[in-house]
């Protein structure tokens, strides 16, 4: 006797937003420096008939809500764990700006990990590793191959010989 295949929760909001006849959902991620260009990739997406989702709070702006550090922490953790869930919701990301830090590295890296197709304004500054095999630590894109804790980044890639950092280098080339 066969029985059905469960659907996983990636299948089921696919498969309702298709009943539903959601148009395609874009989440917007990047740096809040670029909160203009956001409004601009906004505006041409749901011009071109996308529903966006993009960050709402700019934590580089003075405001109330974060002007204590404690809270600012806590709130920062939240708004992670926020965009997090947009990237789950969006059939697509659009990466926005000329620069990448650690923030929309980590978005980009979740949003491959799910399959999501990732489009940048600016493609030239797309983390991807050259190969799977060169897959970067994380600690900065760094894509060293050290194991020794001493490593200027604190990775724990494993060694290439190519990487020639004091924390690295065999003893014969020291």
């Amino acid at each position: 006797m066969s029985y059905p295949q469960l659907l996983t929760p990636e299948e089921k909001l696919a498969d309702a937003k298709a009943r539903l006849d959601i148009p395609t959902v874009v989440v917007i991620c990047g740096s809040t420096r670029f909160m203009p260009e956001m409004a601009e990739a906004d505006l041409q997406e749901t011009a071109a008939g996308n529903i966006v989702v993009k960050p709402g709070c700019d934590m580089k702006a003075s405001h109330p809500l974060w002007s204590d550090p404690a809270e600012a922490e806590a709130l920062k953790g939240r708004l992670d764990d926020l965009h997090r869930a947009k990237i789950r919701l969006a059939d697509e990301v659009l990466v926005v700006g000329d620069y990448v830090g650690s923030s929309t590295i980590a978005e980009i890296a979740y949003a491959r990990e799910l399959g999501k197709p990732i489009r940048f304004t600016h493609p030239e500054v797309d983390p991807a590793p050259e190969s799977d095999d060169e897959m970067p630590c994380g600690e900065g894109m760094c894509r060293c191959r050290c194991v020794l804790p001493a490593h200027p980044c604190g990775c724990d890639c494993p060694h290439d010989d190519d990487c020639d950092c004091d924390a690295c280098l065999p003893d014969d080339r020291a």
